[in-house]
């Protein structure tokens, strides 16, 4: 897995996407390869694209450019494309969304990729990818169709929202568009991290985070986190200040931080929020002229 991350970074993508095929042939570490070896050849397969596009439009053949020798013949489009495909379809791998990712890339390029309406569950990346494709095609409407059933994503979506807005445009409303296009400015501050919360960025003293559909604006020191456990999930805080955590961590040796955090794991130091109590709407501008209205928290 090292030797492949390193080629990688390194711009060897044959060398990558072999070694992490030989990781992936260990129990042990074969969705983890896998999950690399899909987002090493998605790259090449990203780039490429790409390139032929630029070429194309400035009438250069794609002989002409040599960038890609030092992949091919190991990874040249045909392979690459399968390959893809195949990790795609595997199960294990379709279950990190992987899937979804290259049903998306297919139908930015308009090759292939679900009908054009479909009432029946799909992944957030492809129905951007759906309205994109519409909007291309002279059909607002029917990509207006495709954000409002993408509504429910656990993950508020700046790309969403600017389709959105677009569609609403060429729709003739502009107010709403506006609005759209604001927000999607918004979303863009935000951080998804996996093993978080789905959605945090830091306004003024307060986060502002996305949970089960509403935003809400909790004191910054608090430091919140989702915490998921047998299909449950609840916001948690430090009972600690921040202020005691980061004179802990910086006056005190790196050994012994360690040892002080594996003696504390078990200990009661997070508390749940009481979400309620927040400031909280669906509406992401109303929450910051809710913080706006607040006096700011010193803690």
């Amino acid at each position: 897995m090292a030797t492949g991350q390193a080629a990688r970074r390194g711009g060897r993508y044959d060398l990558a996407v072999a070694a992490f095929r030989r990781a992936g042939m260990r129990p042990d570490s074969a969705p983890e390869a896998r999950r690399r070896e899909f987002q090493a050849l998605r790259e090449v397969d990203v780039s490429r694209y790409l390139i032929g596009r630029l070429l194309r439009r400035i009438s250069m053949r794609s002989s002409a450019y040599k960038g890609f020798d030092a992949i091919e013949p190991p990874l040249d489009a045909t392979t690459v494309a399968r390959r893809l495909d195949t990790l795609a379809a595997d199960l294990a791998v379709s279950a990190d969304r992987l899937g979804s990712l290259r049903t998306a890339d297919l139908l930015a390029r308009d090759d292939g990729g679900p009908s054009n309406r479909s009432d029946s569950p799909v992944d957030l990346s492809v129905r951007i990818a759906m309205a994109r494709r519409d909007l291309r095609r002279g059909r607002p409407s029917n990509a207006l169709e495709h954000i409002e059933q993408a509504g429910g994503s656990d993950v508020p979506s700046a790309a969403g929202k600017a389709i959105l807005g677009r569609a609403l445009w060429q729709l003739g409303n502009g107010h709403v568009a506006a609005s759209a296009f604001n927000l999607s400015l918004l979303y863009l501050i935000g951080t998804e991290t996996q093993g978080s919360l789905r959605f945090q960025a830091a306004y003024k003293d307060y986060r502002i985070v996305f949970y089960r559909g509403q935003f809400y604006a909790i004191p910054a020191w608090q430091d919140p986190m989702l915490e998921e456990a047998d299909g449950e999930a609840r916001v948690v805080a430090h009972r600690l200040p921040r202020w005691v955590r980061d004179w802990v961590r910086n006056h005190i040796p790196a050994y012994a931080f360690a040892v002080l955090r594996r003696i504390f794991a078990g200990a009661p130091l997070r508390s749940e929020l009481r979400l309620e109590e927040m400031v909280h709407s669906s509406d992401l501008l109303s929450v910051m002229r809710a913080v706006d209205d607040i006096h700011p928290v010193r803690r």
